[in-house]
């Protein structure tokens, strides 16, 4: 398991020697490098990182999720929480009453989409975050997509309170948190209008997310309306964290540490004027290379050509 964003953190400033500093709700009070700088800074490495693995292999970070169908409707929506939005690798299409009976759906152009015709889909067209069968669906079906995806994943954040009450774990409309400054720092503004929190356990696994803030007073958090997805529970002990899909725990594997340290220090000291600037991106250069190889030799399993389209293939 990763470690909590917040010890990272300690290493980022025990390493670049920033560990003098306050965090305060009100910028006179503050001094030397914030929590905030540094949380936005690990977010940034998370990113880059995010992105140097998808170059190299784009199945790194995949989930499979169920969708239904609805009678002469063409158009499903892909999960939000896919990569940039759209990287769908592979639609299936339920033909049949079995778990399993599923067969692929062939992805087409937009020249070669099929919006004229109903009946069971054979084809689809990919336009930003939708998925446009062909033929339009004829009748509704429960899971009749299998779609699997490369999934973003989730920014990181240091607890911001510690669930001391909740009105309903199942359906919240106010959540009591312990105050800390970060905590005060981070709900101050009286227009939280976009501001959204996840709630996770102490190992950082997620029990709700895209949550709306409507209000905060004296720790209390008044939630916007929303719809909390099945399963998903808040309960006393767990924590808040900020942002719609977020954790205090990285998403990469402890072997990719160096990498976000490095990353977030090489940052402080640019911000800093550091002379070890130049050092730290020669040390960086070297991390991503090692991290790559690591991705590269995932599998030592044979890996075969796709055949893709039968018909072209001459035996």
């Amino acid at each position: 398991m990763s470690q909590r964003i917040d010890k990272l953190a300690e290493k980022v400033r025990r390493f670049t020697h920033t560990q003098s500093y306050t965090d305060s709700a009100t910028g006179t009070a503050q001094r030397g490098l914030q929590t905030q700088t540094i949380v936005d800074l690990m977010n940034e490495a998370h990113e880059v990182l995010h992105g140097i693995l998808f170059d190299v292999s784009s199945q790194v970070y995949v989930k499979e999720e169920l969708l239904d169908i609805t009678a002469n409707t063409e158009a499903v929506t892909i999960p939000t929480d896919s990569f940039m939005g759209v990287n769908v690798l592979s639609v299936d299409y339920k033909n049949g009453s079995g778990s399993g009976d599923y067969v692929k759906l062939k992805k087409v152009s937009e020249h070669q989409r099929d919006s004229s015709s109903s009946g069971a889909p054979s084809t689809y067209v990919q336009r930003e975050n939708q998925i446009l069968l062909g033929p339009i669906p004829s009748t509704s079906k429960t899971s009749g997509l299998r779609v699997v995806y490369e999934y973003q994943l989730p920014t990181v954040d240091v607890r911001r309170g510690k669930v001391s009450a909740v009105d309903s774990g199942s359906a919240p409309t106010s959540i009591t948190i312990t105050d800390n400054t970060l905590g005060n720092i981070a709900f101050a503004d009286s227009d939280l209008s976009g501001m959204y929190i996840t709630v996770v356990d102490k190992d950082g696994n997620q029990q709700m997310k895209n949550i709306p803030v409507a209000s905060y007073s004296s720790g209390v958090l008044t939630l916007g309306s929303f719809t909390p997805t099945a399963g998903e529970l808040v309960a006393v002990n767990d924590y808040v964290v900020v942002g719609a899909n977020s954790s205090t725990h990285s998403p990469f594997p402890r072997s990719c540490e160096p990498f976000l340290l490095e990353y977030t220090k090489r940052n402080v000291y640019e911000l800093r004027g550091h002379p070890m600037l130049g050092a730290s991106d020669q040390k960086l250069q070297s991390l991503e290379a090692q991290v790559t190889s690591m991705v590269v030799e995932w599998s030592s399993d044979i890996k075969y050509i796709p055949e893709i389209d039968t018909d072209r293939i001459i035996y």
